[in-house]
């Protein structure tokens, strides 16, 4: 058995403060790995404080061999990953290498299953992609293929009391949705790189860490959806994901709204974790979906030591069992606070409302609560409940407004936050966005990225390999939406000749910006492109060339039928590609805007004072940024021709409306400037219009009946 030693005097400090992890003596053996499904795999076997490192063989080159401050990385890494659940969690799993103190054995090389394998609730992961791992640790990297090897951990220690968290599919049935399994272990491990990670250009761009932000988007989109609840959205999956146009993602599954609860509710009350699943393994393993939610919510306010009956049943919408109602409210009572929103919330059409339902650790709990609203200093609703539909009239024409929210009891101001409404229109995605872009950690196996006087820069580091660099940004786009997207590109890659092409291209390398979508995709020019079809392009490496192209967006959501086809619109992605040998490229001025002209009126709705009505002339005689044409009003004569009563007028749940001889077709509810909110085909003499949801003010009805077409004026208290 041939053994290589190496003793060096440096140290990895980043890591090395983490729990004092330090692999700087480390030894080499050549050993033999049997896998999951007992294949046996030539290895080099390194031994570190937690865990048996093996890579096979044929994984790693000489050269890598002998590179010891990156290996050194590479354990210190896989330790320190390791350590985090070991120190966060109750129990250490089970199992083990028997020869090495039973401890865990991490394998790079080909799976037994997927790009990672985990033993559930034992010790031990298989792991691909060591070159790409190798790379990112070596260079201080970005991104994290590693991100593998701490989710695989997460299978390790599923034995932490998970199974008090599966939803049986039928009620005490053996058939369980182990969605909470894969959002623990997507909790912690982006925990554990938060933990590690203290590098400000490690982390810059970073899709791991994006992963917070993501989970506390979707999290606030969950409970600013009436309709969402842990049984339609977790249960039975009826609901495909939060689409919010400023808060959620097109997700699915129990995975991820469980991932988003464990890791937004760590945000908002930064729980303990440890005592978190040490009181969860104390409890009955769940025989229906509300013992399971019993269980968490039980759980969760034993370690906080708080009474949040309210905050489970009232905000995130759990069923309790009595049992756990009991346990709860044997705890101190919880201080009322906010619960913050985000910062900025987008209209991404003037037709679409944004819901703002504000909600507090204590909502409902106490009638002298309210919530209240004001718009540019302007008081906007006040109400209990808390619950507001924002429509696009708000804005007054204007780019973007500051919206107060307060939370007052007996008329007392007792918590607030801010919030900027803006039009998503005519913005520049690389300094509008920075905090939302991320670097694809598969993407970019080889390459640095950056942004700089905001200039994106994707710069691959190897020169003699085809790979493709991406930094991504996720973008929900609405039904019937034409949008247009401006940059300026420059690229450079190896001199073409004839045997290095990108992608099996007439090509060394080039760069673009691309919209990904659900019906695939569709980008700007290619720049950098030296032969296309034989006709050489010339150009100068040192320049910035214009492109732009266009999409209807229609063309890019799901098609009838399928389950993502059923909501106005859908979450996918904008990416910056740099592509090919040696490809340095840079992106700056990334305009994005939304030409849709609903109207024809030759003036786009993001810059029409009244977006639905043609009024090329765009009069606003008082100056309310609210177009002439849609401050008026259905004429006298029209409300002469037919009879039509409504009732109660004003209300605050919703009006009836009557007509004694006719048949009422549709009914179309607009705003006072003019904003659509709601549509209905009543086919009868008699219709109900709710306005539960809508903000208290003025709207007008357009009633067609078979006699002709009537307005009425309406007013939500």
């Amino acid at each position: 058995m041939r053994k290589l030693f190496f003793s060096i005097l440096f140290t990895f400090s980043a890591i090395f403060s983490f729990a004092q992890i330090n692999n700087d003596n480390y030894e080499i053996i050549n050993s033999i790995y049997t896998d999951f499904n007992g294949v046996s795999h030539d290895v080099y076997l390194i031994e570190t404080n937690f865990c048996v490192v093996q890579i096979e063989i044929s994984e790693i080159t000489d050269e890598q061999l002998q590179d010891t401050e990156t290996i050194i990385k590479i354990l210190n890494r896989v330790d320190a990953l390791y350590n985090y659940y070991k120190t966060n969690l109750p129990n250490e799993p089970e199992g083990g290498n028997e020869n090495y103190s039973f401890k865990a054995n991490v394998f790079f090389g080909p799976p037994s299953c997927g790009s990672g394998c985990g033993l559930i609730g034992s010790k031990g992961i298989e792991v691909s992609g060591f070159q790409n791992i190798f790379f990112n640790l070596k260079n201080d990297l970005n991104v994290n293929r590693d991100v593998i090897i701490a989710y695989e951990f997460g299978r390790n220690f599923s034995n932490n009391g998970l199974n008090k968290l599966e939803f049986p599919v039928e009620p005490n049935s053996d058939d369980k949705n182990g969605g909470f399994y894969e959002g623990f272990a997507g909790f912690m491990t982006t925990n554990a790189f938060d933990l590690i990670m203290t590098d400000p250009s490690q982390r810059f761009l970073n899709e791991t860490l994006m992963n917070l932000k993501w989970d506390l988007k979707l999290f606030r989109a969950y409970i600013n959806d009436l309709e969402a609840n842990p049984y339609n959205c977790w249960a039975s999956w009826d609901l495909i994901g939060a689409r919010d146009s400023s808060r959620g993602k097109s997700l699915s599954g129990l995975g991820a709204y469980s991932f988003s609860l464990f890791s937004a509710l760590h945000q908002i009350f930064d729980y303990d974790i440890y005592s978190f699943f040490e009181n969860l393994q104390e409890l009955n393993n769940p025989s229906s979906v509300e013992e399971a939610l019993s269980n968490f919510a039980v759980a969760f306010s034993q370690t906080t030591n708080k009474n949040l009956k309210l905050f489970f049943e009232n905000v995130l919408k759990f069923t309790l069992t009595e049992d756990a109602i009991q346990i709860i409210t044997s705890l101190d009572s919880a201080d009322d606070e906010l619960i913050h929103d985000e910062d900025i919330l987008w209209f991404i059409s003037p037709d679409a409302s944004i819901p703002l339902n504000i909600r507090s650790l204590n909502y409902l709990g106490n009638n002298n609560t309210t919530y209240k609203v004001t718009i540019d200093d302007v008081f906007y609703s006040e109400s209990i409940e808390g619950n507001n539909q924002l429509s696009y009239s708000v804005l007054k024409n204007q780019d973007s407004v500051n919206v107060e929210v307060e939370m007052l009891i007996d008329d007392s101001v007792i918590d607030s936050y801010s919030i900027i409404l803006k039009k998503r229109h005519n913005l520049n995605l690389i300094s509008d966005f920075e905090s939302e872009l991320h670097s694809h950690y598969l993407n970019n196996p080889f390459h640095s990225t950056q942004i700089t006087n905001d200039v994106l820069k994707i710069e691959s580091l190897i020169e003699n390999i085809d790979e493709v660099g991406a930094v991504n940004l996720d973008f929900m786009i609405n039904a019937d939406r034409i949008y247009e997207f401006s940059v300026e590109v420059r690229s450079s890659s190896q001199e073409y000749d004839g045997t290095n092409q990108a992608q099996g291209r007439p090509t060394s390398g080039w760069a673009h910006l691309l919209f990904v979508s659900y019906m695939g995709s569709e980008g700007s020019e290619y720049v950098g492109f030296d032969n296309i079809d034989g006709t050489s392009i010339i150009y100068d490496d040192d320049i910035f060339y214009d492109s732009s192209f266009t999409i209807f967006s229609n063309d890019k959501m799901p098609p009838d039928g399928d389950p993502l086809s059923a909501a106005p619109n859908y979450s996918k992605q904008i990416s910056f590609q740099s592509i090919g040998f040696g490809t340095i490229s840079e992106f700056k001025n990334v305009i994005f805007r939304d030409i849709t002209d609903t109207d024809s009126d030759s003036v786009i709705d993001f810059e029409d004072n009244c977006p639905f009505t043609s009024n090329p002339d765009q009069l606003d005689s008082d100056n309310d940024g609210i177009g002439d044409v849609c401050n008026q009003t259905a004429s006298i004569n029209e409300f002469e021709q037919i009879q039509m009563i409504v009732f109660p007028n004003p209300s605050h749940s919703n009006w009836t409306v009557r007509t004694p001889n006719n048949l009422i077709e549709t009914v179309d509810l607009f705003t006072l400037f003019g904003t659509k909110v709601l549509s209905l085909k009543p086919n009868n003499n008699s219709v109900e219009i709710s306005n539960k949801r809508l903000s208290s003010g003025i709207y007008f009805a357009k009633v067609k009946t078979d006699a002709g077409s009537k307005t009425l004026k309406l007013i939500r208290q």
